[in-house]
């Protein structure tokens, strides 16, 4: 099956379609089974029919690789049926995250300030190496795209602790295509399903935008590369020359005691150290770190 893109269909049938054994990480926010509805009256497909919803896990944990892990959002009222679809398909809760929100999204015996989702384990997965909190904090997309939209920043601290650069990362639920949009940028191939055709459109709109923002900064993460490299060579030829120096004088000179006439030479080395740097500095600052430092993958 063609990965890097949104696939429209029932999740479940393109699931069966995957190679078994070929998912490196799903990352997915299905239906809550709730017949949600938003103040603009927006709703979700298979909302109120858990048999469009929970025959997903199966086909989902077959096509996951061995040893891998899944991150499902999930609400509270319906998490006896998710688990027990969980269990059935052969994945094991072994974690939740829950990330807390700065206001509630309604009122009913408590306000809901909260979204929470969880780990499963298909399989013995190594435990990662820098484990995430398991409370964080919300970030609020807007809904603009999706009723139940999740933002990039979310999506993208899950996908780059369970997952590796190259991995291959798929959304059953794809919706407007976060998740796809958050792996694109992490470095991961990913794999989105999606049943609504309006939102495959977004979805592939979204990460047609990616492209277009990795296409142009990769040139720039280039050429401030090239600069680091040769302003790092100029700064080391330089402190080269001067150890020389201290070395032919067989003596060990503190900064303050440099001979005037090597002063020059000095400073202009010290300010090389400092320039070359600055310029990594401003590359990470400007996303170009990853660039950088793994080849566009991070």
């Amino acid at each position: 099956m063609q990965t890097n893109t949104i696939h429209c269909g029932e999740a479940a049938a393109i699931l069966k379609t995957l190679p078994e054994h070929s998912i490196d990480l799903v990352v997915t926010d299905p239906p809550y089974l709730v017949n949600y509805r938003d103040r603009t009256g927006r709703s979700l497909e298979n909302d109120n029919n858990p048999d469009g919803i929970l025959p997903v896990f199966e086909p989902m944990a077959r096509a996951m690789k061995p040893d891998s892990y899944a991150v499902c959002f999930s609400g509270w009222t319906a998490l006896p049926q998710f688990s027990a679809a969980w269990e059935a398909a052969g994945l094991r809760i072994v974690s939740q995250i829950v990330w807390a929100k700065r206001y509630s999204s309604r009122r009913g015996y408590t306000e809901y300030r909260h979204e929470s989702a969880y780990v499963l384990a298909n399989g013995n997965p190594a435990k990662p190496a820098h484990p995430l909190p398991s409370v964080m904090d919300w970030v609020y997309s807007g809904n603009r795209r999706h009723p139940t939209e999740k933002a990039v920043e979310v999506i993208t601290p899950l996908i780059r602790c369970f997952s590796k650069p190259g991995d291959l990362v798929c959304d059953p639920f794809s919706g407007s295509g976060s998740t796809s949009v958050a792996a694109a940028l992490s470095g991961r191939d990913y794999i989105g399903i999606e049943i609504d055709p309006q939102h495959v459109e977004t979805a592939k709109a979204r990460l047609a935008g990616v492209a277009r923002f990795q296409a142009q900064n990769s040139g720039r993460a280039v050429a401030c590369a090239d600069r680091f490299a040769r302003e790092s060579l100029r700064w080391t030829a330089e402190m080269v020359q001067f150890r020389v120096f201290l070395c032919l004088q067989c003596t060990q000179l503190p900064c303050t005691s440099v001979p005037a006439n090597h002063r020059q030479a000095f400073d202009r080395a010290v300010h090389r150290s400092q320039k070359a740097h600055s310029l990594l500095r401003s590359a990470a600052g400007r996303g170009y770190g990853t660039l950088l430092c793994q080849g566009g993958r991070g």
